[in-house]
């Protein structure tokens, strides 16, 4: 009886060593539906894909079939090609899923998931491990389902979700807090339009430690002082572009910027506003072939001598 017992034990320890161990060192790509809805089936105990996972089908409908998934070891992209997720509505069916060793792209270029209404699915997801890039979801409205997302060890991009108005999560906040990488936040609805939107929902932040800073509108140089109070040296490019900016005069506590400075394609008629400013580590481009600033009287278009040394 005992070694019965013992037996028994023993063929329960392995078959739980069998389930927990990873699998698929190469990734898959998931095409079609069936796909999914035999994933179980065709990868008995497969709960830690080892390499990359790609949800890319126009007849995707659900994932349900991946729900015995708790982590994926190099990057998971949904819908990334021109023909992306069409009929992708939820991520439900990734309630498991705890880690991601490498990115996470949900969107990404193109059409992504033009039918994905929400998140919730990630709810379980605590790290990703690189990179997170959530793009052009047309029907996106909010963050909801990465309230307990609490590492990003990389760059973070939300951009061109055109129904994408809620993003001041507490989660977010504290991301941008103490960022690990650039943000890159643009082409989204009011409220989650630009980085000086959310930081001024989230109450005021510090500067970025790695930069980038776009400026598509006047209200996101007016609103720059609310957002990083206090903030004076720019770290990264500054990229200054929107058809009413007019008046940089809220970006008169810049005294530096680490990479370079692109202002182009805006009715600005002086630079006024950027008199503090004594140092720029890369390039200026003020203006520049087909992209000028044709109400700019004083200056149209000047790059400084290292450019043309570099050419």
């Amino acid at each position: 009886m005992k070694k019965i017992i013992l037996l028994l034990a023993a063929l329960a320890l392995i078959y739980a060593n069998a389930i927990s161990q990873g699998c698929l060192p190469e990734g898959i790509t998931f095409y079609f539906q069936e796909q999914i809805d035999n994933f179980q089936t065709n990868y008995p105990g497969c709960t830690e894909i080892e390499g990359i996972v790609t949800i890319n089908g126009t007849g995707i409908t659900n994932l349900n079939g991946l729900n015995i998934l708790t982590s994926i070891g190099w990057g998971l992209v949904i819908g990334n090609n021109v023909s992306g997720n069409p009929s992708l509505t939820s991520l439900t069916g990734l309630e498991n899923l705890a880690s991601i060793g490498g990115s996470i792209t949900i969107g990404g270029r193109y059409q992504g998931n033009p039918s994905l209404t929400s998140l919730t699915g990630l709810d379980n997801l605590t790290i990703i491990g690189s990179d997170m890039l959530i793009g052009y979801n047309n029907t996106l409205t909010s963050l909801t389902g990465l309230e307990n997302l609490t590492t990003i060890v990389g760059e973070f991009t939300i951009s061109n979700n055109s129904s994408l108005s809620t993003c001041d999560a507490g989660w977010l906040c504290d991301y941008l807090s103490a960022p690990t990488g650039a943000v890159n936040i643009y082409g989204n609805a009011t409220g989650c339009n630009s980085i000086y939107e959310l930081a001024t929902a989230c109450g005021g932040i510090t500067c970025l430690p790695y930069g980038n800073y776009y400026f598509h509108s006047q209200s996101d140089i007016d609103n720059f002082q609310a957002a990083f109070p206090n903030c004076t040296e720019l770290q990264g490019d500054v990229y200054m572009s929107g058809n009413d900016i007019t008046d940089l005069s809220g970006l008169d506590l810049v005294t530096s910027i680490g990479g370079g400075l692109w202002i182009y394609n805006s009715p600005l008629t002086s630079l006024t506003g950027l008199d503090n400013l004594a140092s720029i580590g890369g390039n200026l481009t003020i203006g520049g072939d087909w992209n000028a600033n044709p109400s700019l009287t004083s200056l149209t278009w000047f790059m400084l001598k290292k450019q043309f040394d570099q050419k």
